[in-house]
């Protein structure tokens, strides 16, 4: 938290922290693995350059502290391994110039870790309603997306493009009671994790976007991933696209080699092999794509022939006339549908992963203007 308008005197300020930690402290699961509470706080906004380090990379604790205590009014408490610091720290430092908004229904503490109740055909009625909502009802999966999947005192988010009608939004939602009801600004749907890159300079851990050819053309693995290789003079990357995916598998396994396309995704930390695990994808130009309509007619005998197997051209059954393979129609594909942005069926997009028609994405990532990208700490 940091002061936003109005500056807090120092008892108002002493006071916010003392009641934040005492929440903090009464409501974290200590028992569980991994449980790291941290309370960041400042009187001035952390400068940004935090953001997007923890956004895109993995930032350590004691550098998220160090450049903390260069702010005025700063200080920390910190669990566990530490690592919280840097989530708390950052999110104090978020630009916000791209943003989305959620409206967040909480259970009353009697509910919490019991069976949810959330009817999906009011949360479907509504995202047909209210069009500047994403990521509520997945329609090609028939999947309710608004629920969490844990234990958690949520019951279900309505994330908008649009802050106007959220609240009316998530009223139009048949549940269990509801507690109470906030209104969060997001980088949800934002793309800031996504950073651009080139395949020489990949890091593992990290989410970069990288324009090139297709290498080598889509292979259908095992369990219906398709995985293609994409080349831009400095190396060479294999990209994976997840089953789940299914409208982004759909069109990859549609690539052809020579094809200009921009990807982005993630790089795993410790990947048996280093790939990029596609979140999207954009086609940009496409190699000219033939398809053999027919065997050859005889011209002699009027009749079609019959091919000698791959490679070895074709023969006329009535007069023994043989034809070269290449006497095969053949005409140009039109695969131009294909060209534009893909993204994963809404059940398989990541929190962070650009809405389609994210103009802004597409404008500082995708498009560049050659600017340098905070992708890392000064």
């Amino acid at each position: 938290m940091y002061a936003k308008g109005d500056s807090l005197s120092e008892h108002e300020r002493d006071q916010v922290i003392d009641r934040t930690l005492g929440v903090l402290q009464r409501e974290a699961r200590w028992g569980e693995e991994g449980t790291d509470p941290a309370l960041a706080y400042a009187s001035d906004r952390v400068p940004e350059e935090l953001y997007w380090a923890s956004v895109r990379k993995r930032v350590p604790p004691n550098r998220a502290i160090e450049m903390l205590s260069r702010v005025r009014g700063s200080g920390f408490v910190a669990y566990g391994s530490g690592q919280g610091i840097v989530g708390a720290a950052a999110a104090i430092s978020w630009p916000a110039r791209r943003k989305t908004w959620e409206v967040i229904a909480y259970r009353p503490r009697d509910r919490w870790g019991s069976d949810r109740s959330v009817d999906a055909r009011s949360v479907q009625a509504m995202s047909l309603k209210y069009r500047e909502t994403f990521l509520s009802w997945d329609p090609a999966e028939r999947r309710l997306l608004v629920t969490p999947h844990t234990p958690c005192p949520i019951l279900f988010g309505v994330r908008g493009r649009k802050p106007g009608r959220l609240l009316r939004a998530a009223r139009e939602i048949c549940s269990e009671k509801v507690e109470r009801q906030v209104l969060f600004e997001t980088n949800q749907g934002t793309g800031d994790h996504v950073y651009l890159s080139r395949v020489s300079e990949v890091e593992l851990g990290t989410s970069p976007a990288l324009s090139g050819r297709v290498a080598s053309p889509p292979r259908v693995l095992r369990g219906g991933h398709v995985s293609f290789g994409l080349s831009d003079g400095s190396g060479e990357m294999p990209c994976i696209a997840f089953e789940p995916g299914k409208a982004l598998v759909r069109v990859v396994r549609r690539l052809a080699v020579d094809d200009l396309i921009t990807v982005w995704g993630s790089v795993a930390w410790d990947p048996p092999l280093r790939s990029l695990r596609l979140e999207g994808m954009e086609v940009l130009r496409l190699a000219p794509r033939l398809r053999h309509l027919q065997n050859p007619r005889c011209s002699p005998c009027g009749i079609s022939t019959h091919s000698l197997g791959k490679g070895k051209g074709y023969r006329c059954d009535r007069c023994r006339r043989t034809y070269p393979p290449e006497a095969a129609k053949a005409v140009l594909v039109d695969a131009s549908d294909i060209l534009g942005v893909h993204l994963p069926t809404e059940s398989a997009r990541r929190h962070l992963s650009p809405l389609p028609g994210a103009a802004a994405f597409a404008r500082t990532i995708l498009r560049p203007s050659r600017r340098p990208s905070r992708a890392s700490c000064p």
